[in-house]
């Protein structure tokens, strides 16, 4: 027993104050809203999502589908280097990249989300992990930037999964993160782009959009615990009965 229970058991008895009860209340309320849409958030993830929620777009922007997510950045992809041209996105020469990044910020103005400025930093912070384990660096400062990748990467696989609001950004917040990344950061990360062929292949169905979702229907939910409840209930009865069926050689 932890202590808010142990302080919980004796205020309840005092007639004072349910620590407990206001701790598991204090949890459901960040969650209300994404329910109320939908979503059923795990809080850990709610408590990570926190500081991106102030990057959303003022207007209420419709969440994406994992395919219209997956679809957009390789469009970006191609955007940019049809903005490179004749360079490539492997080959740009250094004094090119500040006119591609301006081009690149008006192009793509009130049009990225959450999912794509997740991927962006996803990109930029695996290769610098990859660096420093090529450089055979390690300790705290590697075990951290280990532990933010992987993250940025739950992050986005919920928000394509449309576990998580993948909301349109305000442009400040792309101004910020088009001004910040390499050409090469715009390319589709190998491990988001495995996770969309396994989606495809494996499960076959595309993951619905949240706008395709219906809501849960709570007394339809109970209906169908109570039902299998009964049947679990007539399943047994009918397993006893037939132990205290005599054997046939008995009968003889």
């Amino acid at each position: 027993m932890n202590r808010y229970e142990i302080l919980s058991r004796f205020f309840k008895k005092n007639k004072r104050y349910d620590f407990v009860s206001q701790s598991n209340e204090s949890q459901q309320k960040p969650n209300a809203h994404f329910q109320a849409v939908g979503f059923d958030v795990n809080m850990d993830l709610l408590k990570k999502l926190e500081p991106y929620r102030k990057y959303y777009a003022k207007e209420t922007s419709q969440s994406n589908s994992i395919e219209e997510s997956y679809n957009r950045l390789g469009a970006i992809v191609e955007s940019a280097q049809v903005t490179l041209m004749p360079y490539s996105i492997d080959t740009v020469p250094d004094e090119c990249v500040g006119n591609f990044r301006e081009e690149m910020v008006k192009k793509l103005k009130n049009k990225l989300y959450l999912s794509d400025y997740l991927h962006y930093w996803l990109n930029i912070e695996s290769e610098k992990l990859n660096f420093l384990k090529v450089s055979n660096t390690s300790g705290p400062f590697v075990e951290e930037l280990e532990r933010k990748v992987q993250i940025r990467y739950n992050l986005l696989i919920s928000c394509l999964d449309g576990n998580l609001p993948n909301r349109k950004l305000n442009d400040e917040v792309i101004e910020e993160i088009i001004s910040r990344i390499a050409p090469r950061h715009y390319k589709i990360n190998e491990m988001v782009e495995k996770y969309y062929k396994y989606r495809k292949a494996v499960l076959s169905t595309p993951v619905p959009s949240i706008t395709e979702r219906k809501p849960i229907d709570l007394a339809r939910l109970e209906e169908l615990k109570q039902t299998l409840s009964d049947k679990r209930k007539t399943e047994e009865k009918s397993k006893k009965s037939v132990l205290l069926v005599p054997s046939a050689e008995k009968l003889r």
